[in-house]
């Protein structure tokens, strides 16, 4: 199976990403991939794909490659061809407040253990960008946020929520007023496959080789 990820199989031309982003030429992509803690599988992001290729040098380069500005923001330090910010906040509702402000702008956000991530899923998100988020949601009402947009409209609706008994992320989002919701159903296939095991892992690896 051919896939944008398959790092030495597919080489993206030029003017693709070109066209890819003069759509929306005043639209500064910018992609933050968020590295945290694991404790059912530590370092996961760390974990080597292929020779030579981790984890996260594949999330990274299959961004790279639609013509994103990549910024990871991390709970720990590691070597990185892209800009490296430190996360320091104990959980992820914090972290998206704290980035936001350092950002100042809209900004995608993905996890850092996302490596399947298709270009036609984030075409799909790009005309709704006026909006203060825009998030893949599923049928049953569940939310793709490692897969988003946001801005820093909603970072007073997050503070309220993060103040609240029981905080979470899927809480502020659906507290804010200005959403939209991309259907999930309608993304493509394994486009929100993520690395959570060793097992997950080896199921990459097949899915580039074949």
């Amino acid at each position: 199976m051919e896939t944008e990820f398959a790092v030495k199989n597919i080489d993206i031309k030029r003017e693709e990403n070109l066209k890819f982003i003069m759509q929306y030429v005043n639209v500064k992509l910018i992609a933050v991939v968020m590295v945290g803690h694991s404790g059912r599988f530590p370092k996961k992001h760390l974990a080597s794909v292929q020779e030579g290729v981790r984890l996260i040098d594949v999330t990274v380069k299959n961004l790279r490659r639609m013509g994103f500005q990549v910024i990871v923001y991390s709970k720990y330090r590691f070597p990185i061809s892209v800009p490296l910010l430190l996360d320091e906040e104990k959980w992820i509702l914090p972290s998206i407040i704290t980035l936001l402000r350092k950002m100042n702008q809209g900004i995608f956000i993905f996890g850092g253990d996302m490596p399947l991530i298709k270009r036609e899923a984030v075409e799909k998100m790009m005309p709704y960008l006026s909006h203060a988020v825009v998030v893949p949601r599923w049928k049953n009402g569940y939310l793709e946020p490692l897969h988003a947009y946001y801005t820093p409209k909603i970072i007073p609706v997050f503070e309220k929520v993060l103040n609240e008994e029981k905080p979470s992320l899927h809480r502020a989002i659906e507290a804010c007023r200005d959403v939209y919701y991309v259907p999930a159903e309608k993304m493509p296939e394994q486009t929100f496959f993520n690395v959570n095991t060793p097992e997950d892992l080896n199921s990459l690896r097949e899915l580039i080789k074949s």
